[in-house]
């Protein structure tokens, strides 16, 4: 980066035909060498590029089905996909259909079916699957399931 600085202080001084078109090229150079260090140095151990849209949402699926019981913020996963919040949303819902979060409510009220015909109560499934209040555990299992959990409880016994 130094020397392309030289170069471009050099062409100033000069004013060489062309100059001003030889130091715009010098500036998107240097600021894309500066991008390039700013991304690679605040890539987290666990980021990866990828190929295309659908690569990076089938990833973030894969994620949060890995992760649904921990508190998953959208804005967390903006940064480690190194996308805008508008741009995700919109690609994801594009690919998937739901949400974001209603992706993750649909993931979790899943693994809540499972857990209550495992044996275990509301109460505990609710926390099991990571939800912080039972009420929106209550509102978001009946609206992917169908019935409330205590409802599906009863008929599966």
């Amino acid at each position: 980066m130094e020397t392309l600085l030289e170069q471009t202080l050099r062409e100033f001084n000069e004013k060489s035909l062309g100059f001003g078109e030889v130091i715009s090229s010098y500036a998107v150079i240097l600021i894309t060498m500066l991008a390039r260090n700013y991304f690679e140095s605040n890539l987290e151990e666990n980021q990866t590029y990828f190929e295309n849209n659908k690569q990076l949402v089938l990833h973030c699926i894969e994620y949060l089905e890995e992760n649904f019981n921990q508190n998953v913020l959208l804005k967390d996963i903006c940064k480690r996909f190194t996308l805008s919040k508008s741009n995700f949303c919109k690609l994801f819902y594009q690919i998937t259909g739901y949400t974001f979060n209603g992706y993750l409510n649909m993931c979790r009220s899943k693994k809540a079916v499972e857990l209550l015909d495992r044996g275990y109560n509301a109460t505990t499934v609710s926390d099991l699957c990571g939800y912080n209040d039972f009420s929106t555990f209550y509102r978001n299992f009946k609206k992917f399931i169908g019935v409330s959990p205590i409802e599906y409880k009863k008929r599966k016994n």
